[in-house]
């Protein structure tokens, strides 16, 4: 019955097909466990499902999905007062390892753009936004025709937290949303004319990836290739993060991490610049021995 209720309650939710045999799996451990309702789940109990799932051979961002389930589930019985709190709660989530952010080289973008020229007009404005705003997908599909018209060449949106930012728009991008043809509402529209949500439609957006030939891509690489690109071009950091709207520079750093060419560059830059001023450390001077002590002259013996 819990089951049923939270797929009916979260019918309109994009993962719950994912949630299904995460759910499905816990009402198998359950029973097992003999306990054949919600009420009668404890800590324990969920701690004991946390250690099964690993000895599944799960990882820990797995394993921390199934309990994000579990817990959602749980919520939804407390505020249905069909449970006194909830059991998650007190579990210990594991900590799933960061993804190392990659950003796709300049050929592995234009791959991109050009995979996506196959798609509808309003995807391919949506990955142009991205690659020319750097805003979340979130950001980017809750924008609306009356977020460009408030301040002349900048886009207003709805950043994290729920923070209002204004972001400069490049003209190109600027005739990119206008080409979109809304005159108010949401910009982002599917072919019925309905809004994207929150995200870029995935089916499209798996098939650009496919064709791309680029699988381990997420639309928020878009916003790490942005900040990239600008650090290649010179932008100063300060500057990056108040387009990336962030709190800290500390946490723009990790946008900006180099690519190896660019390290490499940078280092060869210095030692052109140590080479132009007659500096060689593995030269030996004639007046010096292997270790760098002046010569001894040998005295003429008459």
């Amino acid at each position: 019955m819990a089951i049923e209720r939270y797929e009916a309650a979260k019918v309109q939710k994009r993962s719950l097909a994912a949630d299904r045999p995460r759910l499905r799996w816990w009402g198998e451990f359950l029973a097992a466990q003999s306990v054949a309702a919600l009420q009668a789940v404890t800590p324990a109990l969920v701690d004991k499902g946390k250690q099964a799932l690993f000895a599944e051979g799960k990882t820990a961002g797995t394993v921390r999905n199934y309990l994000g389930t579990l817990r959602a589930l749980c919520r939804l019985w407390v505020r249905e007062h069909q449970l006194r709190a909830d059991p998650v709660a007190e579990v210990e989530l594991p900590k799933a390892a960061d993804r190392e952010p990659r950003v796709p080289t300049p050929a592995e973008r234009r791959q991109l753009i050009q995979a996506a020229a196959r798609e509808a007009l309003s995807v391919r404005v949506m990955i142009a936004a991205a690659l020319y705003t750097g805003l979340r997908e979130a950001s980017l599909a809750g924008l609306t025709a009356e977020d460009l018209r408030e301040r002349p060449g900048f886009v207003r949106a709805c950043v994290k937290g729920g923070k209002t930012a204004w972001l400069p728009v490049a003209p190109t991008l600027f005739r990119a949303f206008r080409s979109l043809g809304v005159k108010s509402g949401p910009l982002f529209r599917g072919s019925r004319g309905r809004p994207f949500g929150r995200r870029i439609p995935e089916r499209a957006w798996n098939r650009i990836r496919a064709r791309a030939g680029l699988p381990w891509l997420r639309f928020h690489d878009l916003r790490h290739t942005f900040g990239t690109e600008l650090s290649d071009l010179g932008v100063p950091p300060r500057v990056i993060q108040r387009l990336l709207v962030h709190s800290s520079l500390e946490m723009t750093e990790k946008y900006l991490r180099g690519r190896d060419a660019r390290l490499v560059e940078a280092t060869r830059r210095l030692d052109r610049l140590y080479q132009g001023e007659g500096w060689d450390p593995d030269r030996v001077d004639q007046n010096s021995d292997q270790r760098g002590r002046p010569r001894r002259r040998l005295r003429r013996q008459r």
